[in-house]
């Protein structure tokens, strides 16, 4: 049993059991010679019956043939054989402990020999042969040169096992087996980034512009779960460790949840770091469309709901936004809003330029409307072309200064077009509606009639403490008057009116607190209008059409003309013989008899009979009108009675002459 790889000396001496006459064999008196020597070599008989066993010597069994002759007698002498056993080593192949290997770079691992034994201590590559009996996965390989584990680039994370032998190179059959296991990792990459806001535009984070903390940086996969959430430091700054892919990134405000922006990125396409593992840098520009903000204080406004609607006022489902949370959002209190419509998404949102609104709901302490102070561009706003976001105004944050004062309520966006950023909204800070304008309106002329000019002066009044801007004076002619060209003065100031039917209308009047304007015109009064009172109209309006004033009113009558409106009456009384109502020949007229009106007037006939009444009535324009007449029988001759009609109604037409006559006859 002697350990072949140590080898042995002294293992035994030949002479320790032989003897010479009985008694043991003193070597002094015998010679010692080796007769048949070991083939191998692996034994070796030493002049003093010792025998030698080499190192490295495969394990079986070892002989050689000795014979020994005493001196006295040299022909007295006897052989025999030393037998050796030779043991192989104990050869042990021992599990090792790698570190994980990132499956989509693949990688190597250390040596599978590292813990294993021969004879008790490492093992020399040199004295062994390895031999890889099966790997779980095609992709994870032992080889057998180097002892070397490799994980081939793109394997998938997982648990993988390979199985090895080693067999000692002296003695084949001396082997040893393991399972060695693998470990694959998940590759990862670093994301990180800075959420800055973007004063110049420029979609980099320049050291002079504001930085974000505590905003929610969400990372989705390309399923849509949410692999991945940190928040900005006080640096604006996140970091996160995903693996490799494709992910989807929304960036967050923290105060009403909307996101602001969103970016994709390919992590398996990302750049390495200085540590060797792949990263991507992400920033976040936040442009906002906007800051809502009060139009006196000029600070941000937070709780004002904001929504996006198409031309008739209804919402755009939430598929027309990066992120549903922008649709219906709330302000912060930093004032900030966003909207960013996907073109195509949905037939309310096509790719086509089409027209869309942003009205809001402000909490109790403001106005709903529209602001009255600081006034809304009219029409949809289409930014202009070039590159990068469009800037409304060029500061970020609400204006300070009553001149940087341009934003628009409707744009005009599809597909290619500009962002429109700083596009700061004022709402007024009023929790009822304002008051009302102050409109007076008078005329010095009462009484009118066709063709004359009459003159009007329309005051307006700003009774608050606060501007109005943006205000049309309107003022609402009656029916048949007809403005005088070069007649409209404000305040002095010769202004044309814009004219749209009965409407004259001054536009985008400002006025400053307290402030009086004085507008004065003159109208004239047109053909075809009938007599009666005509009522004119004042007040004034805000960019939307809305009646911000009373109704100041102005009457004037409208009189008969003399001489083109009165209808002459004539007729005669005369002596009707035959008593058949009509002035024959030979009939003469009656004087001295009174005729009569409804209205008390009283007409004497002349030596002729005849009579007039000048201006008899004024009738209807359209239809004329009736007229009554009746003779004063008390005032005929004696014995005369009237033979017409009496009283006679006469139909009078205005501006005509018409003529009733009266018989009576002797009884």
């Amino acid at each position: 049993g002697i350990n072949g790889e140590d080898g042995a000396t002294n293992v035994l001496n030949v002479f320790d059991n032989d003897t010479l006459n009985g008694a043991p064999v003193d070597p002094a008196d015998v010679t010692l010679t080796e007769t048949v020597a070991d083939p191998t070599g692996a034994l070796t008989l030493n002049p003093d019956g010792s025998v030698d066993v080499a190192p490295g010597t495969p394990a079986g069994t070892y002989e050689l043939t000795y014979e020994i002759c005493e001196i006295l007698n040299p022909d007295n002498c006897t052989t025999s054989v030393v037998t050796i056993t030779v043991d192989a080593p104990e050869i042990e192949a021992l599990p090792e402990t790698f570190a994980p290997i990132n499956g989509a770079d693949g990688g190597v691992t250390s040596s599978v020999l590292a813990s294993d034994t021969l004879n008790g201590v490492a093992v020399d590559p040199a004295d062994i042969t390895i031999t890889s009996t099966t790997s779980s996965d095609p992709a994870v390989t032992l080889d057998p040169a180097t002892g070397l584990i490799t994980v081939a680039p793109g394997t998938p994370a997982g648990t993988y096992t390979v199985e090895y032998e080693i067999c000692e190179n002296n003695n084949p059959t001396n082997c040893a087996t393991v399972t060695e296991t693998v470990v694959v990792e998940e590759a990862t990459a670093v994301l990180s980034g800075v959420v800055y806001l973007d004063t110049n535009g420029n979609n980099v984070p320049d050291t002079d512009e504001t930085v974000f903390d505590g905003w929610i940086v969400k990372v989705f996969d390309d399923r849509g779960d949410l692999v991945a959430e940190v928040v900005t430091d006080e640096n604006g700054f996140y970091e996160t460790e995903l693996p490799i892919g494709e992910f989807t990134i929304d960036f967050c405000n923290p105060v009403n949840g909307s996101v602001y922006s969103s970016a994709t990125v390919d992590l398996g396409a990302s750049s390495l770091g200085v540590d060797g593992a792949p990263q991507a840098v992400v920033n976040l520009p936040i442009d906002p469309s906007g800051v809502v903000y009060d139009s006196i204080s000029r600070q941000p406004v937070g709780n004002v709901l904001l929504t996006f609607v198409d031309t008739q006022g209804v919402a755009l489902p939430d598929v027309c936004f990066i992120d549903p949370s922008q649709q219906n959002q709330i302000t912060g209190p930093d004032g900030n809003y966003r909207f960013d419509i996907v073109p195509g998404a949905d037939p309310a949102c096509p790719t086509t330029q089409t027209n869309y609104s942003i009205v809001f709901d402000a909490p109790a302490s403001h106005l709903d409307t529209n602001s009255t102070i600081i006034g809304v561009e009219p029409g949809f706003f289409s930014a202009p072309a070039g590159n990068g976001p469009f800037l409304v105004q060029a500061q970020d944050n609400a204006p300070q200064d009553a001149e940087d004062t341009t934003y628009y309520l409707s744009f005009t966006l599809g597909s290619g077009s500009r962002d429109i950023i700083n596009n700061h909204i004022p709402i007024d800070p009023f929790a009822v509606a304002r008051s009302s304008l102050d409109v007076t309106k008078v005329t010095p002329q009462r009484n009118v009639r066709f063709g004359d000019i009459v003159p009007y002066t329309i005051t307006v009044t700003n009774t608050e403490d606060f501007p109005r801007l943006d205000v049309d004076l309107i003022d609402f002619t009656p029916p048949g008057f007809r403005f005088v060209e070069d007649t409209s003065l404000v305040d002095g100031v010769e202004i044309d009116p814009v004219i749209s039917g009965r409407e004259l209308v001054i536009e985008d009047e400002d006025f400053a607190p307290g402030e009086t304007k004085t507008w004065t015109m003159m109208l004239v009064v047109g053909a075809g209008v009938s007599e009666g009172n005509y009522t004119n109209q004042a007040f004034a309006r805000d960019s939307l059409g809305n009646e911000i004033s009373d109704r100041a009113q102005a009457i004037v009558r409208i009189v008969p003309d003399p001489l083109f409106d009165c209808s002459e009456l004539i007729g005669k009384v005369f002596d009707d013989r035959n008593a058949n109502g009509y002035q024959d020949a030979g009939e003469l007229g009656i004087a001295g008899v009174r005729l009569a009106t409804a209205k008390g007037l009283l007409v004497t006939t002349d030596e002729h009979g005849r009579y007039h009444i000048a201006c008899a009535a004024v009738p209807n324009g359209q239809i004329g009108s009736n007229f009554i007449l009746k003779v004063d029988e008390n005032t005929l001759p004696t014995g005369y009675d009237v033979s017409t009609e009496n009283p006679r109604v006469v139909r009078l037409t205005r501006g005509k002459l018409s003529k009733a006559n009266f018989g009576a006859t002797l009884e």
